[in-house]
């Protein structure tokens, strides 16, 4: 039900706590409407089809509906802050940390953020936990790659010369010493890119007292940095304003944005006023429920069976399917075996599957049966609002189909998110194994 005007009116500057494909009323403004259909964001990507924002004919207030996507976000005219959950008790933290190891190369964007628009929210609901699990995972991508070394210019009072003498300087200083002010070019990971990942380092590991084992693992990787890069006292906003990335460091471009999260002070606590302050920022539940199966579908079969899983890049080039104003059509997860697709998965963030759903990758199947005649199975993947329900795991009858699909079967395995904390992630592994295994039978022995 729609909330009163008096209740509007009262309540608009506190925060309204909904889940995903949830409605709320608001007091309409321009300018918010505009914010999230057209304002572009430092990263290039915008919350325009993140949220639903519509006004209510003449009237002066507007309709808010949610979407996939969980996070905080404020309304920078009206103050109206949104607090969106998942529909679902899922541990999605976790689901994040998971998916953000998977290595996919989709590239489908799943953080969207502003951190110029800042927020301030009730304690325990800042999702700092968001940003330092983001980040802590970015940091460790980054250590195993190697960091990025640059020529840096130096001033040296050396014992040798290198690099270009500076005769001034060193009449100053070596009037009497036998040694040599230089300048020259070094090239080292003790640049300005380094020193900024330095920083929002050991100051993330500050903010997360909530978390000791991220906090643990911080300092860890703060002690080896540091060995090499120099930490700065402070770092200046127009400074990381004129930080960007270029080919050479392009695997920086992510934990830099949320380095300048983090360091801008984006995220910081107020005893005084008993809140926290975070920027606005939502999470794709979609593509992060989707990245999560494909890592454990390669978990559990890839190290065990002759069969390779590939995601949606396999298609990137040659497109599965082709629609007149819809774009490429691809499936999430194929298997294959010998380089011959045998199985087809489409992952659904949704407690139930309709016909549309159904019909869809009934079209996967078909296409990619006429390509390789060995496609046995296609299956959907979703999940259920909770333990309680009794969930589909097996064949979908399909009359009209049937026909058509000939010797494809088509199955759904819904899993349950509502798990406890511990062993969350190892949970679902098992429930899908132990589903995938029924339907796959023959094909994955």
């Amino acid at each position: 039900m729609a909330e009163s005007t008096l209740e509007l009116e009262s309540r608009s500057e506190d925060p309204k706590k909904l889940t995903e494909w949830a409605k709320t009323n608001v007091n309409y403004h321009f300018e918010d409407e505009e914010y999230i259909e057209n304002k572009p964001l430092n990263n290039n990507r915008r919350f325009k089809n993140t949220i639903r924002y519509e006004r209510q004919g003449e009237t002066k207030y507007a309709q808010i509906e949610t979407k996939q996507f969980v996070g905080v976000f404020q309304l920078p005219k009206s103050g109206n802050i949104l607090i969106i959950d998942p529909k679902i008790k899922s541990k999605y933290l976790k689901l994040l940390e998971y998916a953000l190891k998977v290595k996919c190369n989709d590239h489908k964007p799943f953080f969207y953020y502003d951190y110029k628009q800042k927020v301030g929210a009730p304690r325990g609901d800042t999702f700092l936990e968001v940003i330092s699990t983001m980040f802590l995972a970015e940091l460790k991508k980054l250590v195993k790659k190697g960091l990025y070394k640059e020529y840096v210019k130096k001033e040296e009072n050396s014992g040798f010369l290198k690099g270009k003498l500076i005769i001034s300087n060193n009449v100053k200083k070596n009037y009497i010493n036998p040694k040599f002010y230089c300048r020259f070019f070094d090239l080292t990971v003790d640049n300005f890119e380094n020193q900024v990942i330095l920083y929002a380092t050991l100051k993330t590991a500050q903010l997360i007292k909530h978390n000791s084992d991220a906090q643990r693992e911080l300092y860890k990787y703060f002690n080896i940095l540091k060995e090499e890069i120099t930490l700065k006292d402070y770092i200046l906003p127009y400074e990381l304003s004129q930080l960007t990335t270029n080919k050479k460091n392009i695997h920086y471009k992510e934990i830099i944005e949320l380095a300048k999260i983090l360091i801008n002070e984006t995220f910081y606590g107020s005893s005084e006023e008993r809140k926290n302050h975070c920027c606005n920022f939502l999470i794709d539940m979609n593509v992060i429920f989707e990245r999560v199966i494909f890592g454990i579908v390669k978990e559990i079969l890839e190290p065990y069976y002759s069969l390779n899983v590939e995601d949606q890049t396999r298609y990137k080039f040659s497109s599965l399917i082709e629609f007149d104003g819809l774009g490429h059509i691809k499936p999430d997860i194929t298997l294959l075996e010998d380089k011959k697709e045998i199985a087809v998965l489409d992952v659904k963030y949704k407690p139930r599957i309709g016909n549309e759903e159904i019909y869809q990758i009934g079209v996967y199947a078909l296409t990619l049966y006429i390509k390789s005649k060995e496609l046995k199975w296609a299956i959907l993947i979703n999940y259920t609002e909770g333990e309680n329900e009794d969930p589909r795991k097996g064949t979908i009858k399909t009359s009209v189909l049937s026909s058509v699909l000939g010797n494809i079967n088509l199955a759904n395995i819904s899993l349950c998110l509502d798990l406890d904390e511990t062993d969350y992630i190892e949970n679902i592994k098992n429930q899908l194994q132990k589903n995938l295994f029924n339907l796959l039978g023959e094909v994955i022995k």
